[in-house]
């Protein structure tokens, strides 16, 4: 897994694991498509996807496409926007952390279009998304998995592309060497994945910033110490991750990772975003299985790194939530409980999803501008090692 310099510190993780409501249609009563292989219309957000749509004529609305969530979400503005069309009766979902999360109610949806697809007749849980903007800039929703159920998906990291098709994967087609097929078993696109010689069950979480993160962290052989790498920002909580060397090779089918960092995660095992950016995933919701292709067959290790601290991204500034004591940066003055709101001169607020990460690549070291007790104090940060 690599992880080079995680300046965003905080990243995305809309992940919804079921809902409560009774009567809630959570797939589409069909889908639509233009081609064959009919694309999605939409923008790249670092390796997330935003779906452009429009909803019953009216949008375009921005949506995360989100294979990790089991069902859809519009935020309560957006819903507010289609009046007519929602439910004011209440209803739990349950978050990424396991808590129960209540949604303000439900939105039926007739007709969702993106490019060449057409989503009919299905609902939206209702919830206030705000807290993501920083990240995604305005976020109208989130297309679960289940959006998509009844077709097969393909998310093309490499060419930047999601595309739509009604035809099946065929379990008996020949493999190729560098692709690996997998029976996911349930409605979220879970896998097992083998790490230092153990079956580990994953979930495939395109709404998930990291790269591989494990419930059971902890039980994993290690080769380092683990140190806190990363801050990611979930329905229901912010969680602080930690991260080491696994010590051992993990496989995912025929592909190897040569002693990747790994991650710790509270509530279930994923592989999220910088894992799944190495490759081509195609997911058929109907006969459940994942074909994944594209990608080298052994990956090598690499640093993970960031600039010394894990912050939580607002939208005016960053809360530096941790400091590693042996950085520079903590050298220089850093500081946990201090707000970033500018780097290298520009405001925080002004940065766009790809914007902050160039400008600290175009740069070392890194000038952060801190407000501390009313003051705006300059910070000099270096690149640090989370994991050699």
């Amino acid at each position: 897994m690599t992880r080079s310099l995680l300046i965003l510190l905080c990243v995305g993780n809309v992940t919804l694991c079921s809902c409560s409501q009774q009567g809630f249609k959570w797939h589409p009563s069909a889908i639509r498509l233009q081609t064959s292989g009919a694309a999605v219309d939409g923008e790249w957000c670092r390796n997330y996807f935003i779906v452009l749509a429009t909803i019953d004529g009216q949008g375009p609305f921005r949506l995360l496409l989100d294979t990790g969530a089991a069902i859809s979400l519009l935020d309560d503005d957006a819903a507010t926007q289609l009046g007519s069309r929602v439910s004011g009766s209440a209803l739990n979902m349950t978050g990424g952390g396991g808590a129960s999360v209540a949604a303000a109610g439900q939105v039926r949806i007739g007709r969702l279009v993106s490019g060449a697809v057409t989503l009919l007749d299905f609902d939206m849980a209702i919830h206030d998304l705000a807290r993501f903007e920083p990240f995604f800039g305005t976020l109208d929703g989130v297309l679960g998995h289940s959006a998509f159920n009844g077709s097969t998906f393909t998310i093309d990291y490499p060419s930047r592309t999601v595309t739509v098709t009604n035809e099946a994967l065929d379990p008996d087609a020949p493999r190729q060497e560098n692709e690996a097929w997998f029976e996911t078993g349930s409605a979220r696109p879970h896998i097992v994945v083998i790490v230092a010689g153990r079956p580990v069950r994953v979930l495939v979480d395109s709404g998930s910033g990291g790269g591989f993160d494990f419930r059971m962290f902890d039980e994993l052989p290690r080769s380092d110490k683990d140190r806190p790498s990363h801050a990611s920002l979930a329905l229901d909580r912010l969680v602080v991750s930690r991260a080491a060397r696994l010590n051992g090779e993990l496989r995912i089918g025929p592909i190897v990772f040569d002693a990747p960092a790994i991650g710790s995660e509270p509530s279930s095992s994923k592989l999220g975003t910088q894992v799944m950016s190495k490759f081509r995933w195609t997911f058929d919701t109907r006969t459940k299985l994942i074909r994944i292709d594209g990608g080298p067959k052994r990956i090598a290790p690499h640093p993970v790194t960031n600039l010394g601290f894990v912050g939580s991204r607002k939208l005016n500034a960053i809360q530096v939530v941790h400091v590693a004591q042996d950085s520079v940066t903590y050298a220089n003055g850093l500081r946990q409980g201090d707000q970033v709101v500018a780097i290298n001169g520009v405001a925080v607020e002004q940065f766009s999803c790809e914007g902050m990460r160039r400008a600290i690549e175009r740069a070392t070291p890194v000038v952060l501008t801190i407000q501390r007790d009313g003051e705006h104090i300059p910070v000099e940060a270096q690149p640090y090692t989370v994991v050699p």
